[in-house]
């Protein structure tokens, strides 16, 4: 078995904007407006392929081969976003990124992707939350955070012409901590990726996420004794 070990380094810059907007058509909703954007980078990356070999019966790992001197470029991105809050109850975001993914190059060895072209990434989303635990009623149903969106991502690889995209839609449930504003988010995805054109795969994908949300004051030091 070889493995082999890519190293680099370099300087990366962001710049980003972050807009707000009240009473725009009600007298209390709110836009949130954000952009931002990622420069490209060139990357300088070394080499190397080891394996392991025993050698007076122990294992050690031995170089192959090493080489210095290549690069990699990342592309520019492009990143916005906007949320509307309608109410304290309702907000709906609608989110874009652009990566320029054919503008980009790379001298390094990788063979498996030689049958594949970079292409432009487009990534489109929509989604939307519902927080009836605002209002303090006592329904069961009340108690929780919900949410649902759906995603549409062009992907940066493309074999003859045919993108590999992926089309995700998901749905959440959060559970809110009766003491603070922590939260326990559930969430199901289900995806489409890939097409059957030119003898590739689409693959349907099912993913279940489970994360905590902790908004203690772990750190606070109190006034008086």
């Amino acid at each position: 078995i070889v493995d082999n070990e890519l190293s680099g380094s370099s300087f990366s810059q962001r710049f980003g904007v972050l807009l707000n907007f009240r009473n725009l058509l009600t007298s209390n909703d709110r836009i949130s407006l954000g952009s931002s954007i990622n420069l490209p980078v060139n990357i300088s990356v070394s080499e190397k392929a080891v394996t392991t070999k025993q050698v007076n019966g122990t294992d050690r790992e031995v170089t192959i081969s090493e080489q210095s001197g290549m690069n990699a470029k990342l592309p520019t991105e492009l990143n916005a976003g906007l949320t509307y809050y309608p109410s304290a109850l309702v907000n709906i975001s609608v989110e874009g990124k652009f990566q320029q993914w054919s503008n980009s190059n790379s001298t390094l060895n990788n063979t498996s992707a030689q049958e594949f072209e970079l292409s432009d990434r487009a990534k489109l989303g929509l989604g939307a939350e519902y927080h009836p635990y605002r209002t303090n009623s006592t329904n069961f149903f009340s108690n929780f955070r919900y949410s649902a969106g759906i995603s549409f991502d062009s992907g940066h690889l493309s074999y003859q012409g045919e993108d590999v995209n992926t089309l995700w839609f998901s749905a959440g449930l959060g559970i809110i901590s009766p003491f603070s504003s922590s939260t326990i988010d559930i969430s199901a995805q289900y995806g489409l990726r890939g097409t059957t054109a030119n003898n590739l795969i689409k693959e349907k994908i099912w993913a279940l996420n489970l994360s905590v949300n902790l908004t203690e004051l772990m750190f606070f030091r109190p006034k008086l004794n």
